[in-house]
């Protein structure tokens, strides 16, 4: 028995990381490994605690699957990627974070609010 998964948050506080995944599942499809990374990561912040922040040392990215390109369709080994391997990662990651959380404030300042 094969069961097909296109997204999965399991473990302590992994609510809010599939809250994420299920808000976004849509947009999966379509994306490269760099951006599937960076909604993993995403995700993964989501379940952080407040005072928390995603570091090279409390992170690792594993990466398994089919492959693109010249290799398309062939398995792809299981990768995995830490410490300062995902500081790009990490920090893409949070600059796009902030970008979203700017976008998100300026919206809530031009909105008209009924008195």
């Amino acid at each position: 028995m094969t069961q097909e998964m296109a997204a999965c948050a399991i473990g302590a506080r992994s609510q809010m990381a599939r809250t994420y995944l299920e808000r976004h599942l849509e947009k999966f499809e379509d994306c490269g490994r760099e951006e599937l990374i960076q909604h993993g990561l995403r995700a993964l912040k989501e379940s952080l605690s407040q005072d928390k922040e995603l570091t090279v040392d409390n992170t690792s990215i594993g990466i398994v699957g089919v492959g693109s390109g010249v290799g398309k369709g062939k398995v792809e080994v299981f990768r995995l990627y830490e410490g300062l391997e995902i500081s790009g990662f990490l920090e893409s990651a949070s600059s796009e974070g902030q970008q979203a959380e700017a976008e998100a404030e300026a919206e809530g300042q031009s909105m008209e609010v009924d008195s």
